[in-house]
């Protein structure tokens, strides 16, 4: 596993402990995250919303596997589930 693969298995990880700072330490200052719900967020924005996310979130379920990175970019590897009584969703990041 490279430095890079380790770095996204720790986010994931610090995700499913809901640990937003130590998600946090695994970005870039300088990185753009975006997926289906967010389109070019810098990375201030990104971590601000991984802090809400663990912070308020409830009933999230996470899991992700097959970790790979190379270069400058990594797949999308991980899937975030949400139960509440008015609303179930998932969504992979």
């Amino acid at each position: 596993m490279n430095s890079q693969e380790k770095t996204i298995q720790r986010f994931y990880e610090g995700f499913i402990a809901r640990d937003a700072e130590g998600m946090a330490k695994c970005y870039h200052p300088e990185v753009v995250f975006s997926d289906p719900c967010s389109d070019g967020c810098p990375a201030a924005e990104a971590t601000g919303m991984w802090r809400m996310l663990c912070a308020r979130a409830q009933g999230l379920a996470i899991t992700f596997s097959s970790v790979s990175a190379s270069g400058d970019s990594a797949p999308r590897t991980g899937k975030q589930h949400t139960r509440s009584r008015r609303r179930a969703g998932v969504f992979t990041t």
